[in-house]
C-alpha cells in the first residue's frame, strides 16, 4: 500500500456534516496515514464548512442550465442532472472512489476512471429506479461495479437480488454512526427548556425531521388524538422547518383535530442544540411510512434519540427494524395510528419501562454503532480493496 492513501468520498450536492462525522473521526483517529477528502458539487444543498475534511467542488452541468424548463429537461428526459464537470481531472491522486448508490450518475463517472471504486448503499427496494434514465446507469454500474458498503442485512439482500454475481466478501456491512461523546445520556437543559416552552410536569414526546408524507407526522398527529381523549398529561414537541406548504398542512391538521393545546412547535433546531435537546424531552417518536420508490433508509435521528437515552417508538419501515435496539423498542405497522396510540400511552404510564429503555438504548448504541470499531472495519476493506488492485 502506499504511503499516503487518498479516498474520495462522491456525494453531488448531498455532502452534509452528519454523513460525513464518520469521515472526521477515521480522518483524524486512522494510524495508516489514510486522507479522505469530500467531493460535492457546486452550489451546494446544504452548509459543507462546518464539514472538518478536505473538500474539492466541482460544478454541476444542471447548475449551467438558466432556463426552467431546461434544467427539466435535462433532470428527467436526458438523466445528466448530477453529471459532475470536470471530475477526471485529478483522478490520478485518488486511490479509492467511494460514491453514493447504483442509480447516480456520479457513481458511474467514478466507476469510468477506471478507479477502485466502493459504492456505499441505501437502496432498500429492489429495482427501484427502473425508469428511464436510471435504469440505463444502473445496468452499466452494475457492469462495472464490484464493492459495495451497506448499513444492513436488507440492503445487502437488495443488492444481492439485482446482481447475484456479487460475492459477499466484496459487500461490507458497516453502518453510518454518530459522536456518540456528543449524543449521551445528560441531565435536562432548564435554559433550553424555558427558550423551546418544554414543560417539566409533562411527559414530552419529541418529533424531529421533515414534515412530508413518508416521515409519518398525520400518523402521529391522529395517535395524539386518541391520547388526548383519555389524558392531558403529555406533550409532542414537532421539531422541523415551520415554512412551506408542509407546516402549513400540518398546522390545519392539527387545528381540525383541536389538539392545539398539546402540540408545541419548537421550529428548526441548530445542529449546536439538537444533541441537547434530546434529554429535555422523554420519548422520541417517527412514523415512518412507505412510498412507491422510498423505505426508511437509515434513520440517523434514531441513533441520536438511543445515543441519549430515549425510549424509541417508530414503524416497520424499511431498514428501520435493522437500525433500532431490537429487544428495547415498539414498532407499529406504518399508518396504524391506533397502533402508536397504544404505543405511547404504554410509555407514557410505565416509568419504570422508560428508564430501562433509557439504559439499554444507549448500551446498544455504544456497542453496535462505535466509531473505533467501524473504522477498523472500514480501514481493513479500503485495504483489501487496493490489495485487489495493484
Amino acid at each position: 500500500m502506499k504511503d499516503k492513501l487518498k479516498i474520495w468520498i462522491v456525494r453531488w450536492m448531498g455532502l452534509n456534516k452528519r454523513d460525513m462525522w464518520i469521515y472526521e473521526f477515521m480522518n483524524k483517529n486512522n494510524k495508516e496515514n489514510i486522507e479522505f477528502i469530500g467531493i460535492h458539487s457546486y452550489p451546494e444543498r446544504f452548509n459543507v464548512k462546518t464539514i472538518n475534511l478536505k473538500r474539492i467542488r466541482l460544478l454541476w452541468l444542471h447548475a449551467l442550465l438558466i432556463f426552467k424548463y431546461l434544467r427539466i429537461a435535462f433532470s428527467y428526459v436526458f438523466g445528466i442532472f448530477e453529471y459532475m464537470l470536470g471530475f477526471r481531472r485529478k483522478t490520478e491522486e485518488i486511490d479509492i472512489f467511494e460514491s453514493i448508490d447504483m442509480a447516480h450518475i456520479y457513481t458511474l463517472q467514478a466507476l469510468q476512471t477506471g478507479k477502485p471504486t466502493i459504492i456505499f448503499c441505501y437502496e432498500n427496494i429492489p429495482f427501484n429506479y427502473e425508469w428511464f434514465p436510471y435504469n440505463i446507469i444502473k445496468r452499466l454500474v452494475h457492469k462495472k461495479a464490484k464493492y459495495f458498503m451497506v448499513c444492513d442485512e436488507r440492503i445487502k439482500n437488495t443488492i444481492k437480488i439485482e446482481n447475484p454475481h456479487i460475492e459477499d466478501k466484496n459487500i461490507l456491512i458497516s453502518p453510518p454512526t454518530i459522536d456518540i461523546d456528543r449524543f449521551k445520556i445528560r441531565g435536562k437543559d432548564e435554559k433550553l427548556m424555558i427558550k423551546y416552552g418544554i414543560k417539566k410536569d409533562k411527559i414530552n414526546i419529541l418529533f424531529t425531521g421533515r414534515m412530508i408524507y413518508e416521515k409519518g407526522l398525520f400518523d402521529i398527529l391522529h395517535a395524539i388524538k386518541l391520547l388526548s381523549l383519555k389524558r392531558n398529561d403529555f406533550n409532542l414537541i414537532i421539531a422541523g422547518n415551520s415554512i412551506g406548504s408542509g407546516f402549513k398542512k400540518v398546522q390545519k391538521r392539527i387545528k381540525k383535530l383541536e389538539i392545539e393545546e398539546c402540540i408545541n412547535f419548537i421550529g428548526y433546531i441548530d445542529n449546536s442544540e439538537i444533541h441537547i435537546l434530546y434529554n429535555c424531552v422523554d420519548i422520541f417518536v417517527l412514523g415512518s411510512r412507505p412510498t412507491k420508490v422510498r423505505e426508511e433508509q437509515f434513520g440517523f435521528v434514531f441513533l441520536e434519540a438511543m445515543a441519549s437515552g430515549l425510549p424509541i417508538v417508530g414503524t416497520y419501515s424499511g431498514s428501520l427494524p435493522y437500525v433500532i435496539n431490537k429487544e428495547w423498542r415498539i414498532l407499529s405497522s406504518p399508518g396504524d395510528f391506533y397502533q402508536m396510540s397504544n404505543a405511547l400511552e404504554t410509555l407514557i404510564e410505565d416509568s419504570k419501562m422508560r428508564k430501562n429503555m433509557w439504559e439499554k438504548n444507549r448500551e446498544y448504541i455504544e456497542k453496535k454503532f462505535d466509531p473505533k470499531q467501524i473504522m477498523e472495519e472500514r480501514i481493513a476493506f479500503y485495504k483489501k480493496v487496493i490489495s485487489e488492485n495493484t
